[in-house]
C-alpha cells in the first residue's frame, strides 16, 4: 500500500515534470512548489490540557493546476500540498509522527503588466487535514477555511517562471479526542 507521503511525492514529481515545458503565453499551467509550513498557533488547547501541543515547522511541497484568462491579471488556481509535521507537546518534549494535506482553490490576481517583475494576491478556500501516528484515534482532524497569499512572479526565461509567495491556511478544527472536544487555534 502506498503511504500519503509516496502519493504526495509522485504528484509533486509528476508536476515538476509537466511544469518544465509550460509556455508563459499558455492559459493553463501545471507546476510544482517547495515551501516552508510554519504553524501560527498550538493545536490544541483545552481547559483539561496540562500543556500545549503544536505541530512541527517543515519543509512542505506539492503541487498546482492555474488558468489564467484573458489579459493575464486575473486567474484560478487549485493546489495540492502536503507537510510532513509531527505533533510535540511543551511540556513532556513528546513526539509523535504527523502530516498535514493542504489543497486550496483560489483566485489569483496579477497587479500590473511589466514583463520582469509581478506582484500578485490569491485568497479562496483552503481544506486542511491532519494524518498521521498523532491523529490516529482523533476525530475531526480535517477543516475548512480560507486560503490568503501575497506573491511575486520573476520571468526567469521564455517557459519558466519563479513564484515568491507567502500563503496562510485560516482554519480551526474541532478535535474529538473521545472524552470531549477540543479546539485548535487558526494555523
Amino acid at each position: 500500500m502506498v503511504s500519503r507521503f509516496g502519493k504526495a511525492l509522485a504528484l509533486g514529481l509528476a508536476a515538476l515534470a509537466f511544469s518544465a515545458g509550460q509556455a508563459r503565453a499558455q492559459s493553463w499551467a501545471v507546476t510544482a512548489y517547495l515551501g516552508y509550513y510554519f504553524p501560527a498557533g498550538d493545536v490544541f488547547t483545552d481547559e483539561f490540557a496540562t500543556e500545549n501541543i503544536s505541530q512541527q515547522s517543515t519543509v512542505a511541497f506539492g503541487g498546482r493546476v492555474s488558468r489564467m484568462f484573458s489579459g493575464n491579471h486575473l486567474g484560478v488556481e487549485f493546489s495540492i500540498g502536503y507537510a510532513g509535521s509531527g505533533v510535540e507537546g511543551d511540556e513532556s518534549g513528546e513526539e509523535l509522527d504527523g502530516s498535514l494535506t493542504m489543497t486550496s482553490l483560489r483566485l489569483l490576481y496579477f497587479f500590473g503588466s511589466s514583463s520582469n517583475l509581478r506582484l500578485y494576491a490569491a485568497g479562496g478556500l483552503g481544506y486542511v487535514t491532519r494524518g498521521g501516528d498523532a491523529w490516529e484515534d482523533i476525530e475531526g482532524t480535517g477543516d475548512i477555511g480560507g486560503n490568503l497569499a501575497l506573491g511575486l512572479l520573476f520571468p526567469l526565461g521564455e517557459t519558466l517562471d519563479l513564484r515568491v509567495e507567502l500563503e496562510d491556511y485560516i482554519s480551526s478544527a474541532a478535535f474529538d479526542v473521545g472524552g470531549g472536544f477540543g479546539e485548535s487555534d487558526s494555523e
